[in-house]
């Protein structure tokens, strides 16, 4: 569904906060008790709302690089990805737009790659 996903344009809505349905609240990037998922008004195509919900996702992300920025973080250079969406072109590149640093799939991809190397050096 996502090749027809042109990553360089702009989905037809933009303010997509892609929470669980079950969930109220969040607390990062921007702590907000109420916050719940915003997924509305809903394309009539596919195609289109899974844009705007990837889209929505590396909008989130953006955020968040941002705050860890704000708080002294040093500068983002570049982002590996890993699990199942780093085999996704058309949101790996909607994301190096968003965050503008080259972003790729990491050399191993397994989702818990990078806390297990974390866990190893004792981080």
């Amino acid at each position: 569904l996502s090749d027809g996903i042109d990553p360089a344009s702009t989905p037809v809505h933009t303010d997509y906060y892609p929470l669980s349905r079950s969930t109220v609240g969040e607390r990062f990037p921007k702590p907000d008790e109420n916050a719940i998922a915003m997924l509305t008004p809903k394309p009539d195509d596919r195609k289109d709302y899974l844009h705007c919900i990837l889209y929505g996702v590396a909008r989130v992300e953006m955020e968040a690089y941002q705050a860890l920025a704000s708080l002294g973080a040093s500068p983002l250079e570049r982002v590996l990805t890993s699990g199942g969406g780093s085999n996704n072109p058309q949101w790996t590149a909607m994301r190096e737009k968003l965050l503008k640093v080259p972003t790729s799939q990491a050399d191993n991809i397994d989702a818990a790659y990078g806390a297990a190397l974390l866990a190893a050096r004792g981080s």
